[in-house]
């Protein structure tokens, strides 16, 4: 009964994080003139504008999975093993990132002339409050567990982590634009350190739990997280504060601790040659990220100021690099322990595919006025290492028996998830016009989720038709899930009415869910209208 309540309160927490998001965290006033509030302030809401550059959107993300859990595990019985201890550990250190975060943001109200002052605005203290609690019912059940829990590796790995998650929330880089106007950014902020903190944040809870895998799983964990680590740092390094390379230091101290518990453990076994070469290909795919992917090279002209002259390259760190590397390391994973993933292995290799694609997408060559831009050879290594998990994905896999006769009521659905998929991602790689829609769809956590989750979900709905799917409630609640990703950001958007894209992905959804309603129900043909909604029934007294 006391879980059955804490869960309660995990999902009333998470829900109530989630709205504190829109409220501001945040507010900016000329330091001189305290009270002069609504003309001369500005506020920061807690979901923020820089789409993949923040924390806002991640911390969105992950308080509606912690919700949907929390969720699941009220309704089913026996509760099914859910990673709400991880997500709720999560979201509290997200929060935290959150209100670091709104409070380095630039502010630049027009007629402040004088020196700004920061402070938190409501919505941080609501939002703190929130995940604190959330965090507290989380752990109270396992108190006891937690606490006779005294290895001394084990204290000394949570102090590095600690103090990883720490450096993290800490200024990294510092800009300055042509005005003369400079900023801070923190180092959580970046999409890779936003991931290396999710890793890192597992390291404890997988010591806690003691499995007979545990010393694997946390060495691949350390490691993991100190690649995305490194990753970040790397297309930066000029412009790096000294706390990254502590962050760099604290995160190969993780992974000596942990290597050195999985050499204690003798616990290492040969592996398959399918896990090996699935190693081997996800290794292509991520040393071709620190590879040169875009060199330019600038004219002399005195517009250009100190670029003039110049040739320099950037790497395949960016938002869709992460997101690759990501897919390639869950595809590890999805080799080494299938039951550990949902998804297959071929839907890893298409999302793969798809997010390089968008990454190569991003790359110019030839001339563009006085420059000269040429794609470097990390791209090409890369290509490599995604084409080998597509092979490997491939390679023995069974394909169901087709009933043709399931093909014409499934036709429609899938199209739609097609039509999802389509309308999504090109606008990643701008080659989609605004002409007649405003708004756009940006490379977000928000949208890389959807993107996910609707390529399981055609797969699905292609499984159905050989009668081999999932079960048909799934067809319903992926969708709805969704709807809510697709929510997130049109609630943010309120205030403007015109016709935009993501209304238009939100109408997708529903209709999704529609059709998984009508395939639950046995097939749109068998869907018949309430009694109570018929006309033909209501007669002449």
């Amino acid at each position: 009964m006391r879980r059955q309540w804490s869960t309660l309160v995990v999902l009333a927490g998470s829900l109530v994080f989630l709205a504190s998001l829109y409220l501001p965290w945040s507010e900016a006033c000329p330091s001189t003139q305290p009270g002069a509030s609504s003309l001369l302030c500005g506020q920061a809401i807690g979901l923020g504008d820089w789409h993949f550059n923040g924390v806002g959107r991640a911390a969105a993300l992950v308080a509606l999975l912690l919700a949907v859990c929390a969720a699941v595990r009220i309704v089913s019985k026996p509760a099914p093993d859910l990673p709400v201890s991880f997500l709720a550990v999560l979201m509290g250190y997200l929060a935290v990132a959150v209100a670091a975060q709104t409070q380095t943001r630039p502010y630049s109200p027009s007629r402040a002339k004088t020196a700004i002052h920061v402070h938190f605005a409501y919505g941080a203290y609501l939002g703190l409050a929130a995940a604190l609690v959330v965090v507290i019912a989380t752990l109270a059940p396992h108190r006891r567990a937690i606490a006779s829990h005294r290895s001394v590796a084990h204290l000394v790995g949570v102090a590095f982590v600690a103090a990883l998650l720490g450096t993290l929330l800490s200024p990294w880089w510092h800009f300055q634009d042509y005005s003369g106007n400079s900023w801070t950014t923190l180092g959580v902020a970046d999409p890779a350190t936003t991931v290396a903190a999710a890793l890192v944040v597992c390291l404890p809870i997988v010591w806690w739990r003691r499995g007979a895998a545990a010393p694997f799983v946390a060495l691949l964990l350390a490691a993991a997280g100190a690649l995305f680590t490194i990753g970040a740092v790397s297309p930066f390094r000029s412009s790096l504060a000294t706390t990254a390379w502590v962050a760099i230091g604290f995160a190969a101290a993780l992974v000596g601790l942990t290597g050195l518990e999985l050499l204690r453990a003798r616990t290492l076994s040969r592996p398959s040659w399918r896990v090996s070469a699935t190693a081997g290909a996800a290794a292509f795919v991520v040393t071709g990220l620190f590879l040169p992917w875009q060199g330019a090279c600038y004219g002399v002209d005195k517009s250009l100021g100190a670029d003039s002259g110049r040739c320099v390259t950037t790497n395949g760190w960016s938002a869709a690099g992460v997101v690759v590397a990501v897919l390639a390391i869950a595809s590890v994973i999805a080799a080494m322990a299938p039951q550990r993933i949902r998804a297959s292995r071929v839907e890893l290799a298409l999302a793969s595919a798809l997010f390089f694609a968008t990454l190569r997408f991003e790359l110019m060559d030839g001339r563009f006025f006085l420059s000269r831009y040429s794609v470097g050879s990390g791209a090409t290594v890369s290509l490599v290492g995604v084409a080998l998990l597509a092979v490997l994905a491939l390679v023995r896999v069974r394909l169901p028996r087709l009933e043709w006769r399931r093909v014409p009521a499934r036709i429609a659905p899938i199209a739609v998830c097609v039509a999802y998929i389509a309308i999504v991602v090109p606008w990643w790689i701008n080659i989609l016009p605004a002409r007649h829609l405003t708004g756009d769809i940006p490379l977000s956590w928000l949208t890389v989720a959807g993107a996910l989750v609707g390529i399981h979900l055609l797969v699905l709905w292609i499984r159905r038709i050989a009668n081999a799917g999932e079960s048909a409630p799934w067809l319903v609640f992926v969708p709805l899930f969704l709807l809510a990703l697709a929510a997130i950001d049109l609630i943010e958007r309120r205030a403007t009415w015109e016709i935009r894209w993501d209304s238009i992905i939100a109408g997708i959804c529903l209709l999704l869910a529609f059709f998984g309603y009508a395939e639950r129900r046995g097939g749109v043909r068998k869907l018949r209208l309430p009694e109570v909604l018929r006309v033909d029934r209501i007669s002449e007294p």
